[in-house]
């Protein structure tokens, strides 16, 4: 694996860097580390097919800084396969439920969001990556019915091919108005809205979450 430089404050007395392994198909499991000078190493050891969680650290006189996550990875795997039978729920006018079948060799999957209402809006993916073949993806305002949604798997760097796309369909008349459709939304709410799927923060740090759970003391 290979890594850019540490830029930033005191990253001219950085002295090694870690990197950080974990297996996370064992109960249990230790997480190993590695130190080198450089910006790339290569690990042996691994167990084949097993899903590794992997990052990399920087250390210098002071100690050791917080680790920066990278993508997990499926050892020996290879290219996964494309995700299948991609399913949508609406869970509100503004949140939706996204399923899937898992790719054989996936060590996680980014879901692409496009705005229909743009025609020149390109399918785009924020950096959550889904340890599991579902994800829920709220603030889409102005609501749900004006994105389409599709699923890429991960090995690392690896990533497949998109699946097939889908979405919600337009919601029922209201008795008290007309329905709001793509043409009658404000191109402002539109811009806003592109950005929206990249609002899901909480779910950004289960990486850094997964990694603290592995290194905490054990009893």
């Amino acid at each position: 694996m290979s890594w850019d430089a540490a830029k930033g404050p005191y990253t001219d007395s950085i002295d090694r860097y870690e990197i950080i392994t974990w297996d996370k198909d064992v109960p249990g499991a230790y997480i190993s580390s590695t130190g080198v000078r450089g910006t790339s190493v290569h690990i042996d050891g691994l167990t084949p097919s097993h899903h590794y969680l992997v990052a990399v650290a920087t250390w210098n006189r002071a100690g050791g800084g917080m680790p920066g996550v990278a993508r997990s990875v499926t050892v020996g795997a290879g290219t996964p396969a494309v995700p299948t039978s991609v399913t949508i729920k609406s869970i509100d006018a503004t949140t939706v439920q996204l399923d899937w079948q898992g790719s054989t060799g996936a060590a996680g999957y980014r879901v692409w969001t496009r705005n229909v209402n743009d025609p020149g809006h390109t399918y785009t993916a924020d950096d959550y990556v889904s340890d599991t073949p579902q994800r829920q993806i709220a603030f889409l305002f102005p609501g749900n019915w004006n994105f389409e949604f599709c699923v890429s798997a991960i090995n690392g760097a690896l990533e497949s091919d998109r699946s097939s796309c889908v979405s919600v369909p337009l919601p029922p008349p209201s008795t008290g108005g007309s329905t709001p459709t793509p043409s009658t939304m404000s191109r402002q709410s539109t811009a806003h809205a592109v950005e929206a799927p990249q609002l899901d923060e909480g779910r950004l740090t289960q990486q850094q979450r997964d990694l603290a759970a592995a290194a905490a003391p054990r009893g």
